[in-house]
Order: C-alpha cells, then sequence, then structure tokens
C-alpha cells in the first residue's frame, strides 16, 4: 500500500507544484464546462441555455462545487488551497464522466412527473439535472444522504452517470488525504464529507427555497424562480430579438476586416490553420444543412447568407483565440473569445452552445494543465472533434437545438477525417514533412466525398485538393505562410459544399438526417402539444419502427392509444415501456391507468404500488391507486384514505387542479357512504 501511494505522489507533487496563471486555469475550467454541456446535449436531449443562462447560471454551477471541493480537501489533507487547486483543476475533467456513462450504458428515462396517462411531453433520455422532486414533497436531506447510491430508487436528474461520478471523487478524496499522510481516520471522514458537499450543489435550487421560506413565508418553487420581480421582462421575439440582430452587421464587418488586416501583418494565430480549418467546416455544416432543413421557416437569402459567413467568422476566431494568448497578449485572446460568442449568442443559443465548446476545445488543445495540440496523435484528434463542432455550429443555424440529432453521420465523419488532415498538414518542418503536409491538404479534400459517397464530386475535390498542396508543397516563405493555410481551408470548404449540397447528396443525407427516433418522438411531442393526435401516432410510431426499444415512444404512444379507447395495444405499448424503463413511476404509472381503464384492477394496483414504491409522492400513482381501490370490492375505507392521501400530497399542485377536484368528490362520496 505504501509503494503504492508513493507511486501516487509523483504523479500528484508536480501537478500541484505546476505554476498556472489565472488565465489559463480560467480557459481549462471553461473548456470542460462547454464539453460538458455540449455532451448533456447529446445524453437526453438537454434544453440549450439561453445565452444569459449559457454565461452566468451555467459556469456558476461548477465554479462554486470546484471551489469548495477543493477547500474540502485542503482542509482534510493538510494542504494549501492553490495546491489542491491546481489538482482539482486537472481532475475537474471527472465532470466529464457522468454523460459520457449514460450515452454508452444507456441509462434509462428520468421520471418527468405525472398525468394519468395523458403523455407527458418531458425530455426521454437519461436528463441531467437539479435533484428537485417534480411533484409532492421535497425529500429531506438526510433521506437524499441514505437513498442516493441505490440504483433502484429513482431520482430526478439523477443518472447512473451522476452516480458513479459522485462515488469515485469520494474514493479519490480519500486516496488524496491518504497520499498526504494524513491516516485513515481523516481519509474517511474526507470521504463521507464529499457525498453532502456534492448532495448540498444537486439540491440547490431546493436548499435555497428552504433558507429563503423560512424568512419570506415559504414561497413555492414557481414564485421564487418564476416570478421577474421589479423589473419587466421583455416579450421572447420582440424588442431583445431587434437590439441583437442589430449588432449583428456591423460586428460582422469589423471583425471581418480585423481578420483581414490581422493575415496581412504574417503568420500569426488567425492565419494557421487551426483557426481557419473550423471555419471551412461551419460552412459547410451551414450549406449542407439548409436543404436538410425541410419545413423550417427560412429568413430569406440574404440573412441566410449573413448568418452562414457569421457563423464562420466566429469559428474562425474562436478557435484562434487561445493561440492568440503567446502572440499578440491575453487581451487579444480573450477578445477575440469573447466576439466570437457574441457573434454566436446573435445567431441564437444552439450556434452559441456549440461555439462555446469549440472554444473548450481549442482551450484544452491549447493551454497547460491538458496542452493536447503537443502530441501528435491527440493533436490531430482535437483538430477532429473541432471540426466537428465547428460544422455543427453552421448546422444549428438550420436545425437549431437538434443540430446533433439531426446532424448526418457521413458529414461528420468527412469533417472529422478532414479536420485531422487538416491539423498533419499545419505541422512545421522541411522535406519530407513538407511533402507530407502536402499530401494532407490533398486528402483533406478527397475526404468529403469519399465519406458521404458523392463519387461525381471527386474530381473537382482532387483538383481542388492538388491546388492547394502545391502551394503547401512550395515552400515556408513568408508570402506562401500567409497564403497557404487561407487555400487549404477553401479548397476544403469548397470540395465540402459541392460534395454536400447536390441534389443526389441531399437525399442520401436526408435519410440519415432523420436516422435517430428522438428527433421523431419531438415530432410528436409537438404535434401533441398542438392537439394533432393523428400526426403525433405516425411520429410516435416512426420512431418506434427505427427504434423499438424507444422506451419512452412506447409511453407516448400507448397513452394516445388509451385515449382513443384502444385498451389492448395501450396495455401492450406500456407493458413494454415499463419493462424497458425498469423502475420508472411514469411507466408504471401509464400502465396502471391502462390496466384500470380495462378493468383489470389488480394489477392496475400492483402496478400503481410498484410506482409509489419508487417514487412515494407521484401524483399519478397515488391517483389510480385510489382509484382502484374505490373499484375493489370491500375495500371502502382503504379507497377513502387512498383518497385523502393524494389530496395531502397533490391537492394543492396547480397542475393537479382538476384531478384534485375530481378526487375531492370521490371522497365525499366514500364519506357519505361509510357514515351510512
Amino acid at each position: 500500500m505504501s509503494r503504492f501511494l508513493a507511486l501516487i505522489r509523483r504523479v500528484v507533487d508536480p501537478v500541484e507544484s505546476t505554476q498556472l496563471t489565472l488565465a489559463a486555469s480560467a480557459g481549462t475550467l471553461a473548456g470542460v464546462v462547454a464539453l460538458r454541456h455540449l455532451l448533456e446535449i447529446a445524453t437526453g436531449r438537454y434544453p440549450i441555455y439561453t445565452p444569459v443562462q449559457f454565461f452566468v447560471h451555467y459556469p456558476l454551477a461548477y465554479i462554486a462545487p470546484f471551489l469548495a471541493l477543493s477547500l474540502l480537501l485542503a482542509f482534510f489533507a493538510g494542504e494549501r488551497p492553490e495546491r489542491t487547486a491546481r489538482l482539482m483543476l486537472l481532475a475537474w475533467l471527472l465532470t466529464l464522466l457522468p454523460p459520457l456513462w449514460d450515452i454508452a450504458w444507456g441509462a434509462g428515462a428520468i421520471p418527468v412527473g405525472g398525468a394519468r396517462a395523458t403523455g407527458t411531453t418531458g425530455p426521454a433520455g437519461a436528463q441531467i439535472g437539479y435533484l428537485v422532486a417534480e411533484s409532492g414533497p421535497q425529500p429531506s436531506f438526510v433521506e437524499l444522504l441514505g437513498r442516493f447510491f441505490d440504483p433502484t430508487v429513482s431520482l430526478p436528474g439523477t443518472t447512473q452517470g451522476i452516480r458513479v461520478e459522485t462515488a469515485i471523487a469520494c474514493l479519490l478524496g480519500a486516496l488524496y488525504v491518504l497520499v498526504k499522510g494524513r491516516g485513515a481516520v481523516r481519509a474517511l471522514l474526507c470521504a463521507a464529507a464529499v457525498l453532502p458537499a456534492a448532495l448540498a450543489f444537486f439540491t440547490l435550487p431546493v436548499r435555497f427555497q428552504q433558507t429563503v421560506g423560512a424568512a419570506l413565508g415559504a414561497p413555492s418553487m414557481a414564485e421564487l424562480y418564476g416570478r421577474a420581480g421589479r423589473v419587466a421582462s421583455v416579450a421572447p421575439g420582440e424588442v431583445a430579438d431587434l437590439v441583437i440582430v442589430s449588432y449583428l452587421v456591423p460586428l460582422t464587418l469589423l471583425l471581418a476586416v480585423a481578420a483581414f488586416r490581422e493575415t496581412r501583418r504574417g503568420p500569426g494565430a488567425l492565419a494557421t490553420i487551426d483557426g481557419i480549418a473550423p471555419a471551412a467546416c461551419a460552412l459547410i455544416g451551414a450549406v449542407v444543412a439548409r436543404p436538410l432543413a425541410t419545413g423550417a421557416p427560412g429568413a430569406g437569402a440574404p440573412a441566410e447568407t449573413i448568418a452562414t459567413f457569421a457563423v464562420a467568422l466566429a469559428c474562425w476566431f474562436g478557435a484562434a483565440a487561445p493561440g492568440c494568448a503567446a502572440e499578440r497578449g491575453l487581451a487579444v485572446c480573450w477578445g477575440l473569445a469573447a466576439a466570437a460568442l457574441a457573434l454566436g449568442a446573435a445567431l441564437g443559443p444552439a450556434p452559441l452552445a456549440l461555439i462555446a465548446a469549440l472554444i473548450g476545445l481549442r482551450l484544452l488543445d491549447t493551454l497547460p494543465p491538458v496542452r493536447l495540440g503537443r502530441l501528435p496523435v491527440l493533436g490531430e484528434a482535437a483538430g477532429a472533434a473541432c471540426a466537428v463542432a465547428a460544422g455543427l455550429s453552421g448546422a444549428a443555424l438550420f436545425f437549431g437545438s437538434e443540430a446533433i440529432v439531426r446532424f448526418p453521420p457521413s458529414l461528420g465523419f468527412a469533417l472529422a477525417a478532414g479536420g485531422a488532415l487538416l491539423r498533419v498538414s499545419g505541422r512545421s518542418g522541411e522535406g519530407g514533412v513538407r511533402t507530407l503536409r502536402a499530401v494532407a491538404v490533398c486528402l483533406a479534400c478527397l475526404a468529403p466525398p469519399l465519406l458521404i459517397g458523392e463519387m461525381p464530386a471527386l474530381l473537382p475535390a482532387l483538383l481542388f485538393g492538388a491546388a492547394a498542396g502545391l502551394i503547401v508543397w512550395a515552400g515556408e516563405a513568408r508570402a506562401i505562410a500567409r497564403v497557404a493555410p487561407l487555400t487549404a481551408g477553401l479548397a476544403f470548404a469548397l470540395s465540402g459544399c459541392l460534395a454536400g449540397a447536390t441534389p443526389s447528396a441531399s437525399a442520401r443525407l436526408q435519410s440519415e438526417s432523420l436516422r435517430a427516433p428522438e428527433w421523431h418522438l419531438r415530432r410528436g411531442e409537438e404535434a401533441r402539444r398542438r392537439g394533432q393526435n393523428d400526426l403525433a401516432d405516425a411520429a410516435w410510431r416512426e420512431a418506434l419502427r427505427r427504434d423499438p426499444d424507444c422506451a419512452a415512444a412506447l409511453s407516448q404512444l400507448g397513452a394516445l392509444v388509451l385515449e382513443k379507447g384502444q385498451r389492448d395495444e395501450a396495455i401492450a405499448l406500456l407493458e413494454r415501456a415499463a419493462q424497458l424503463e425498469g423502475r420508472s413511476p411514469r411507466a408504471l404509472g401509464n400502465l396502471s391507468a391502462a390496466l384500470l381503464a380495462d378493468g383489470q384492477t389488480e394489477r392496475a394496483l400492483e402496478s400503481a404500488d410498484q410506482a409509489l414504491a419508487v417514487a412515494p409522492g407521484d401524483c399519478a400513482a397515488l391517483f389510480n391507486r385510489a382509484a382502484a381501490l374505490e373499484r375493489r370490492a370491500g375495500a371502502v375505507t382503504e379507497a377513502l384514505a387512498a383518497w385523502r392521501r393524494y389530496l395531502e400530497i397533490c391537492g394543492a399542485a396547480p397542475s393537479e387542479s382538476a384531478s384534485a377536484a375530481t378526487a375531492a368528490s370521490h371522497a365525499a362520496a366514500l364519506e357519505h357512504l361509510t357514515r351510512d
């Protein structure tokens, strides 16, 4: 054991002794946070935040626990907080584990609240969020401490990945204390303290509401977090949008002039392939996505053209910003990053989130302590990831928040291959290396037609690549160094646009774009909200055709066909959903409603009890249990107690007003019977 701890100490000490500037620390943390947000979008169709949320709420949700856990470890290990914070900065990569775990192991759906069997249209898939009960009373902090690691207990916002991350954090905290030689008792205390510290941040809205409620008369969640306060809110789509658009055109022109002047000064960070390749990928993503966005309201050719070049410019400046820190200073670096994010905010929340993720990747690629770019293979991998993020940014202009779901895989592979090859073309060196750079540029231009499958575009792409490769091979003179990256990026952009925007390629990419059942699932949810039940039925059946094990589609479709009176099909669908979702209160509650409608009282009662075993405050299960007991012969007293239990827990909830009225009438009738 001592030898193992000594080995760990030899790894930890250099990290803690690394001298990091504030900019490098902030940039690394921001990069991890942005990537975490992008991965959360991919797990369970997580909502993309508005600009204010993205720059205020989301960073604070990670900065606060970062500082708290750093101080906690410093206290138990007897180490200086600044040294612990340096180690924690590298360990913060652990926060990428939960969404990756949920993607790899397919964590089950998080329950989204209670309706009898109305097909609640909440998010499908594992959704990470705050641990806040959506109906009924909030569980106590002590109760959550005891149930957090129980895999049979479903907790809102808490996926399998979150639990694994917290368990690893507790173990690493204990290991850190042992490495510092503080003894097993302090190590165990540290491990025990990490869980409540993490849980305090997981339940922060509840803790804050309870604290404020003690002083302000216990306002509800909606009153505390939903009201505008003294400042009147601007209606969405009115003045705020006009203000953003008024900044877009002059800001784009200003940044274009700055980029042109920067490239004339010499081969600075803006004139390297690291910034130009993402701009080319953003152009390709936007051009290819436009014909695939069928049915999307277009803003008109001029507006779309401006937006396309704006997103390319934003990706260019965002990707080049970290490289400017050493050459032009931190002011230029952060100024370019801010300009890129401003353009992203003007284009919408989806481009903003993806551009922020691109900047995060480049920060990890460029700044210590990670610096992926210094390693040959990982450097090319970072170039591929930046290319895909930039392509998604361009596609998000037309796909919106569905960009990740709708992005064709073959286009993603083409951009990744092109990004990695363009990164090779930017390596320094003469002789054989110069020839390798030229070949890499030529191969990058061939990647889109080959991987998309548009062979007629292969010959033009070869010509573009050969011309750019010759310029790269010509040498590293000052004039060529300015032109070569721009030429390579332009040749790649032309090849990608030509290969992906032809009618035949668009038809194939459209089929790929609609491959994911999540897209059809969302179309069904939108149609359901509009009352277009036939369209919702068709969309959910299409989702099941593409993925027969899509539990969310089974549950939604089962609730819909139950409303139509098709009980046998509804029961079959909901039983399958309950099998796939395991102990999900939503699936069990909907199945209980279907069985109750079919007259299977005992099975309905069993399903409701199973749902309540997982979520004792679930309103749908409480309602269905009371209704089932009322139908059971000789169970009048039990039914009356069940109705009263439902009214006690859910009667005051605004979303339960109609059901509460029904429950009150049934309870009154049963009280009359018991008196008689």
